[in-house]
C-alpha cells in the first residue's frame, strides 16, 4: 500500500462539493471547464450514509456540518469551543499497480476500515473510493 499524503501537509478543506467533484472525476484536462470523465474510480462505497448516490452524500455532509450546533444541542453535547471552518477531512489509500492487482475489493475495504478506525473516524460520516 502507498498512502498518499495531501499536497502541503493539509488533510483538511471547507467544500464537500469540491471535495466530492475530486473524489469521483478525473482531474480536468488543460482547457476543461467541468470535470465530465470518471475513468479513474473504479468503485465507490459509503459508511453511516443512507445513499449511494453521490451527489446526496455531498448534500448530507453539508447539511450536517451546517447544523453541527443544532445537532449537538438535540445530543445534549457542548456547543461551546473553537469552531473550524475546516470541516472536509481527506486523506488516500493506493496501492502499486502489481499489489493492486493481487487485492480483491473486500481486501480494499478492510484496509480502508482498519485505517478510518486508527485515525479514530469509524463513527463519522465518509465515502471510500
Amino acid at each position: 500500500m502507498v498512502p498518499k499524503e495531501p499536497k502541503g501537509g493539509r488533510a483538511t478543506g471547507t467544500s464537500f462539493k469540491g471535495a466530492f467533484l475530486y473524489y469521483t472525476h478525473d482531474k480536468r484536462e488543460e482547457g476543461e471547464n467541468v470535470r465530465l470523465s470518471s475513468g479513474r474510480v473504479e468503485w465507490m462505497e459509503y459508511r453511516n450514509l443512507a445513499t449511494d448516490n453521490p451527489h446526496i452524500a455531498s448534500s448530507i455532509m453539508t447539511a450536517t456540518a451546517r447544523q453541527q450546533d443544532a445537532l449537538k444541542r438535540e445530543a445534549g453535547a457542548s456547543v461551546a469551543g473553537n469552531k473550524s471552518d475546516q470541516v472536509v477531512f481527506h486523506y488516500s489509500l493506493a496501492w502499486h499497480p502489481d499489489e493492486k492487482d493481487g487485492l480483491s475489493k473486500d481486501e480494499m475495504l478492510r484496509a480502508a476500515d482498519q485505517s478510518i478506525k486508527a485515525l479514530g473516524a469509524d463513527g463519522h460520516k465518509h465515502k471510500n473510493s
